[in-house]
């Protein structure tokens, strides 16, 4: 008789169970940057970055998702641990192969979710310091 092969837990399940960070989760008090777009097109996913700059530095970062699953939820929540204390020259370099690491393992799914947060992030950060008018989000 075969025996059933045993198949590993999802990365982003376990992630999610077991070491979602609610801290990055929600509006960050004192963000002078907004960085947020729609990550899927033609769905209603929407993810939301709140940062604290501070001398070309990411002090803080929170974020916010509208009608996103939980991949989304997880490479927003990997994504702010990876860049808070980064400089804004930094975060372009930030690898899959961190968010694997940090993520636990390989995820098609996952992956494809922190391909799009890091464009909506990078996106926003090319637009600062535009984007700040004395210190507060316009």
């Amino acid at each position: 008789m075969k025996q059933k092969a045993t198949q590993s837990p999802d990365p982003l399940e376990v992630y999610f169970k077991e070491r979602f960070r609610k801290k990055n989760l929600g509006v960050l008090e004192g963000a002078n940057l907004t960085a947020d777009d729609r990550t899927c097109r033609g769905g209603r996913d929407h993810i939301f970055f709140y940062l604290r700059i501070k001398e070309e530095k990411i002090e803080d970062i929170s974020f916010e998702c509208g009608g996103c699953d939980m991949a989304m939820f997880v490479a927003g929540d990997i994504l702010c641990d990876l860049v808070r204390n980064k400089r804004l020259d930094e975060i372009e370099n930030i690898s899959e192969k961190e968010f694997i690491k940090a993520l636990g393992g390989k995820s098609k799914e996952g992956l494809k979710h922190f391909k799009m947060a890091m464009k909506v992030l990078n996106d926003g950060i090319k637009g600062y310091p535009n984007h700040i008018d004395n210190g507060m989000c316009l």
